[in-house]
């Protein structure tokens, strides 16, 4: 728990509201399993600012989204990999809401890809291709996980 934070998610963020009764908690994962990351095509140093977070570096703004902050934010295509072939891939549509659990579910997969379909034809500059990117990158197991909101903006889903 970082006491010096109110938990501001980015509903808080963009009314401009910094009173949350509630602050900023994660929980810290022992003994992760090593693993590389790929965000939109490209190697990346790590999976958000944890290490940052844990040093007591991070953002002191009243109003700051440190749940995007600890994360890394969205991103259309996120890919996080162990070198463990004999474990299965999992292809994951979220919005953020999955950020708290990669790293956990990764400690049961080879590879985790993490789909934000809301901007991958922008950040990605083409149309998600479910079918090919299963067979490109041989999934094993598919999780859509998000609110009501983002199952309607993605899937077109309406009428609830």
């Amino acid at each position: 728990e970082f006491e010096d934070i109110p938990f501001n998610g980015s509903f808080n963020s963009m009314l401009n509201y910094s009173r949350s009764p509630e602050n900023f908690k994660v929980y810290r994962f022992p003994d992760l399993v090593p693993y590389k990351v790929t965000v939109n095509g490209s190697p990346a140093k790590s999976y958000g600012n944890w290490d940052r977070y844990f040093n007591g570096k991070y953002q002191r703004l009243t109003v700051y989204n440190h749940y995007n902050g600890f994360y890394g934010g969205d991103r259309s295509e996120l890919i996080l990999k162990t070198d463990r072939p004999e474990k299965k891939t999992l292809l994951m549509f979220s919005n953020s809401y999955s950020d708290a659990i990669k790293l956990l579910l990764l400690q049961h997969y080879d590879a985790i890809y993490a789909i934000d379909p809301r901007f991958y034809e922008l950040e990605m500059g083409k149309k998600f291709n479910a079918k090919k990117y299963i067979q490109k990158h041989e999934i094993d197991d598919v999780l859509i996980l998000g609110d009501v909101s983002f199952f309607e903006r993605t899937f077109g889903l309406s009428g609830y």
